[in-house]
């Protein structure tokens, strides 16, 4: 389990190949819902500190590696763009290389992510 933090300090949870996102606290956790929101009824509920999983809801889909490597790329690059002062071509660069080229296809184009970037 894994929890990736955004931009904006969302969290987004990876959980056995799927990804969520934080959807609202409960009585005995958090309630994660799949990122495929309207096409997969799946959901994870922790608990408040994120180290077990205690209600674990099927997923219509079937895991995508591909797409956690490209949140994962994407969350590093953004983090990246807040703490040091390195180019946004840079930053997009050393961390698309590593992909494989699935997760490159997935990537936002280079001009729109180097956009994102500079905000």
């Amino acid at each position: 389990m894994e929890v990736l933090t955004t931009k904006i300090n969302k969290k987004k949870l990876v959980h056995i190949d799927y990804l969520y996102y934080k959807q609202k606290n409960v009585k005995i956790g958090i309630r994660w819902v799949c990122v495929h929101k309207g096409l997969c009824d799946g959901s994870v509920t922790t608990d408040d500190g994120i180290n077990f999983v205690l209600k674990f809801g099927d997923h219509h889909h079937k895991g995508n590696t591909d797409l956690i490597n490209t949140e994962r790329a994407k969350c590093i690059m953004k983090n990246a763009a807040k703490q040091n002062y390195d180019i946004p071509s840079r930053i997009f660069a050393l961390n698309v290389i590593p992909l494989s080229n699935e997760s490159r296809q997935l990537i936002p184009k280079e001009d729109s992510m180097k956009r994102t970037l500079r905000r």
